[in-house]
């Protein structure tokens, strides 16, 4: 068997012109790399002052395609997590009671407390994407 193995690596750092937007020394990484049948994503971001500290969260929207959205199914540790769902405004918090996510109309919710764990996406026309 033969192995394939690519990796993309960006970085950014702060420099003065970016700190006239956001006020902090920092270094930010992000790698994307294939190994295989793998894809693995790292995003680092890096505080690089020792007086300044600061706050950093990052929210990464994934994108999986399917033949058939309505006749997929996200399988995972779902039941019993924090949903958020951001359809309205506020958003509003519930908990979740199913193992799988069937997606039947539009949504912008956020499942929290499901990682780390592993995700499955079942498509009917494709194999199982596990998500790690």
């Amino acid at each position: 068997s033969s192995t394939s193995k690519s990796e993309c690596v960006l970085e950014v750092n702060d420099t003065e012109e970016s700190r006239k937007v956001w006020p902090h020394k920092f270094s930010c990484r992000c790698s994307v790399r294939i190994d295989d049948d793998k894809l693995s994503w790292s995003f680092i971001v890096k505080n690089t002052s020792v007086s300044s500290p600061f706050e950093f969260t990052c929210g990464v929207h994934t994108y999986f395609h399917t033949s058939d959205v309505d006749k997929a199914r996200i399988e995972g540790p779902f039941k019993d997590c924090n949903k958020l769902n951001r359809k309205v405004d506020p958003s509003e918090h519930e908990t979740y009671h199913e193992h799988d996510i069937q997606i039947t109309a539009f949504t912008d919710d956020i499942y929290r407390e499901v990682l780390p764990g592993t995700v499955t996406l079942h498509d009917c026309t494709k194999s199982p994407l596990q998500i790690v």
